[in-house]
């Protein structure tokens, strides 16, 4: 099973797959991130909540990420992760080439 968002030009595409054992049901998406809802009866049958999240690669544009996780987080409360490439770094050792960060 499976959940995609087209790329736009050369950038950006995100999709999910996962297995029949777990019953996903898809909450919302844009081109940068994809939520769902997973149940899997083997594992205790708890609903919990996964965004497959892709940051924006801009870093004008990034407060845009930001912000959209922030709405993310208000609309549930189940059982939260969320994963993916947030092109963002926490500390400018894990950064390589580029204009150097704060």
């Amino acid at each position: 099973n499976a959940v995609g968002v087209k790329s736009e030009g050369l950038s950006g595409g995100l999709v999910l797959f996962w297995n029949n054992d777990s019953v996903v049901s898809l909450k919302s998406f844009s081109r940068t991130h994809i939520d769902v809802f997973v149940q899997n009866e083997s594992l205790g049958g708890r609903e919990w909540r996964f965004t497959g999240f892709y940051g924006e690669p801009v870093r004008t544009r990034r407060k845009l990420s930001w912000d959209l996780m922030k709405f993310l987080r208000r609309e549930f409360n189940n059982p939260w992760l969320i994963a993916g490439d947030f092109n963002e770094v926490l500390d400018a050792s894990e950064q390589f080439g580029g204009n150097v960060r704060e």
